[in-house]
């Protein structure tokens, strides 16, 4: 963290924000938003040889099937709010959740 901000505040901070967005799921346009910037984030990947290698080659490795770098696309727009509630219901739940804070010894 930076200037006063502890470890502790900034874990506080994104226990709020996650409980904010299972309260107030995403709306349409900030869906909409996202997917446009995934989508731009895309193009510019495979703007060159090696960006286009390198996404095949992860789609490969994360997927199993290098053609997902074009599905990738679809699937995200059917992305909706109600599952993005459900991921957190299932995946950020206190009893899954491991903490490591790290400090500087001092000089």
């Amino acid at each position: 963290p930076l200037g006063a901000h502890t470890p502790e505040a900034v874990l506080g901070s994104i226990e709020n924000e996650l409980a904010r967005i299972r309260s107030e799921p995403p709306t349409p346009d900030e869906l909409d938003r996202v997917r446009t910037r995934l989508a731009a984030a895309s193009v510019r990947r495979l703007v060159s040889n090696q960006g286009l290698a390198f996404q095949l080659v992860a789609s490969q490795a994360t997927s199993g099937d290098w053609r997902e770098t074009f599905r990738l696309q679809e699937r995200m727009a059917e992305v909706g709010a109600d599952d993005i509630v459900e991921v957190l219901d299932r995946y950020f739940i206190p009893e899954g959740k491991t903490v490591a804070i790290l400090r500087r010894s001092p000089p």
